[in-house]
């Protein structure tokens, strides 16, 4: 079934006789120019940068040139890549540290990435702390570049508390494989991530009966306040694999009370206050970094 899928989206992401149309070609052509003259200026000194974005272009054309890489890898898909060479150009010093990677892969997923290729150059410096994991990954990550994409600004959110991506690491693979559903979810679950952290593995298990239901999402806090505990019970989630446990769920969810849950958060509040009187009256009792975040 994997096969099918993978070889239906390749077979999407062939490139159309469109593409090569003039209008078309000359079209992608100059958005790739205007993100590079756009990156140039940026940079603060335009010729500085020029300077090292060639230098490094050279010296990789030279390598994979000695290396055979150049024969083997790059030319025979240098038709698909030319509209986005000044883009990549732009990019050649930061795109430097994970070529000899990019290479290997660059025959088999192109036609999955090149699609993209414009979007992954104009938010590399979003997408970049996350390059070495959707390299190893490549082969779940490139199928669903498309959903990755769509779903980029609601993705980082949760890229941004390096604690608790850390610890999703090792379910984000099958995350990214079920994001088509779990996509709508994203935004709403993201006030209540500290909630749910601990429980993340094991939620991560019954993806597929918790995504249709977009009300548990929403009121995962107050789920998590009532269950959490049942949670923690060993082996007691798989009866979340029941008929009708899921749906029962979404629809309690919206009719719990919250009033405790409202309670909790106040005296959360009134301890943090608590203890930032005291640290102004002591002095910081924590590094100054870290008391900084305290503010």
């Amino acid at each position: 079934r994997e096969i099918d899928v993978l070889t239906k989206q390749l077979s999407h992401y062939d490139v159309a006789e469109d593409s090569w149309h003039p209008d078309a070609f000359r079209e992608r052509l100059l958005k790739s120019v205007n993100m590079f003259l756009d990156r140039a200026f940026k940079y603060g000194n335009p010729v500085v940068f020029l300077y090292d974005q060639t230098g490094t272009a050279l010296r990789v054309a030279r390598d994979t040139a000695y290396s055979g890489v150049l024969l083997r890898d790059v030319l025979p898909n240098a038709p698909a890549l030319l509209t986005h060479v000044p883009g990549l150009f732009g990019r050649a010093t930061q795109l430097d540290a994970y070529l000899e990677d990019i290479l290997v892969l660059l025959d088999g997923y192109l036609p999955l990435v090149e699609p993209h290729l414009e979007t992954i150059m104009a938010r590399f410096d979003d997408i970049e702390p996350h390059i070495p994991f959707c390299l190893e990954h490549a082969d779940v990550i490139a199928p669903h570049l498309d959903l990755l994409i769509e779903y980029l600004d609601d993705i980082l959110p949760y890229a941004s508390h390096v604690d608790v991506w850390e610890e999703m690491e090792p379910v984000l693979p099958l995350l990214v494989t079920r994001l088509r559903v779990l996509g709508p979810h994203l935004r709403v679950l993201m006030p209540h991530l500290y909630k749910i952290r601990p429980f993340l593995p094991v939620l991560a298990q019954h993806v597929d009966r918790l995504t249709p239901h977009l009300e548990i999402s929403q009121n995962a806090d107050v789920l998590i306040y009532w269950f959490g505990w049942f949670l923690r019970i060993p082996g007691a989630h798989h009866l979340m694999k029941l008929p009708r446990v899921t749906k029962a769920m979404a629809w309690l969810a919206p009719r719990l009370p919250r009033g405790s849950l409202r309670a909790q958060a106040l005296r959360r509040a009134r301890g943090l206050r608590r203890h930032l009187h005291l640290t102004r009256r002591r002095g910081p009792a924590l590094p100054g970094a870290v008391a900084g975040v305290w503010e």
